[in-house]
């Protein structure tokens, strides 16, 4: 298999994907909607799709999904004249393999030179989940990522309240439960970018959430889901392409707000090729004073220009 490392750049240091090994889930479920269209969904994260419409037709393709760019914090959203989003803005990267002699025993993947695809049409969706983590906890060092029940035998598939685990996070089963997608303000699905900005300049696909808040505070993490609105699996089956867990970050209530970091390298990135995030170049702390009792940030950001 061939399968190059791309690296992003980050506040410390490189970003690398790291491998998985090919493996076919299963079903997410029958009869589920996409949109406004009823169609089957099938989840195929790092198996063997054959596409039978769209940019890969004919093709037969696997994908695998994660999160490069962590969010850290982010302050709690309580009126729609002061909605700050998540900081840094989470970022995804996709990857697709074309697959040569699939179920032969001599497989063979080579990574697509995403010069030649198309991005639209590639679409990410977010899920929020609530975990427990101790308050003295630094949100930017806790770096653990959920991990699927099969990982660990002695992990159960349903958890006390009856509900399926969909991962464990630090022995916590994460459920529907703990699932808080509707404590989310902003855009849950964004489309891939197609940038320069991989390992040598070379061209990635990524997924930027530049405006995501969240009603509730406490601990969270993201499940991302990735599909191609325009493939088809050969079954016709509306196949999600990938998903990934991201790692936890914190919301706080505004008068606990510490402030906001310098940006990250990816993120000032993503701002000089005029994604719409903010980037900045000193550490922001929350300011206090007769004309700003909320304990809201007074500065500006940089913003992209058209």
């Amino acid at each position: 298999m061939n399968h190059p490392n791309h690296s992003y750049p980050s506040s410390s240091q490189n970003l690398h994907y790291q491998h998985r090994p090919a493996h076919n889930q299963g079903y997410v479920g029958n009869n589920q909607r996409l949109g406004t269209n009823p169609r089957r969904i099938e989840y195929m994260d790092g198996g063997y799709i054959f596409c039978g419409a769209g940019m890969f037709t004919g093709r037969t393709i696997r994908a695998e999904v994660e999160e490069v760019q962590k969010a850290n914090v982010g302050r709690k959203y309580a009126a729609s004249k002061d909605r700050r989003a998540l900081d840094p803005p989470p970022v995804v990267g996709l990857r697709i393999f074309d697959v040569r002699d699939a179920g032969n025993g001599t497989t063979q993947d080579t990574e697509l030179d995403y010069r030649g695809v198309q991005a639209t049409g590639l679409i990410c969706h977010v899920e929020a989940f609530q975990v427990s983590v101790a308050a003295d906890e630094d949100p930017a060092q806790v770096t653990d990522v959920p991990i699927p029940p099969s990982a660990n035998p002695s992990y159960p598939q349903v958890a006390a309240n009856g509900h399926q685990v969909e991962a464990y996070w630090r022995n916590q089963p994460l459920t529907l439960a703990a699932n808080h997608t509707g404590s989310l303000v902003g855009d849950l699905f964004t489309q891939a970018l197609n940038l320069p900005i991989g390992q040598d300049s070379k061209n990635t696909l990524l997924f930027v959430f530049a405006d995501l808040s969240v009603q509730m505070e406490g601990w969270f993490l993201f499940r991302y889901r990735v599909f191609d609105l325009f493939s088809v699996h050969d079954n016709g089956a509306q196949p999600i392409l990938a998903e990934c867990w991201g790692r936890p970050f914190r919301i706080y209530a505004t008068k606990q707000f510490p402030g906001l970091e310098p940006s990250t390298e990816l993120t000032k990135l993503l701002h000089n090729h005029h994604v719409p995030v903010r980037a900045r170049e000193v550490r922001r702390k929350r300011k206090k004073g007769p004309n700003n009792e909320s304990g809201a940030d007074s500065d500006q950001d940089q913003t992209p220009t058209p």
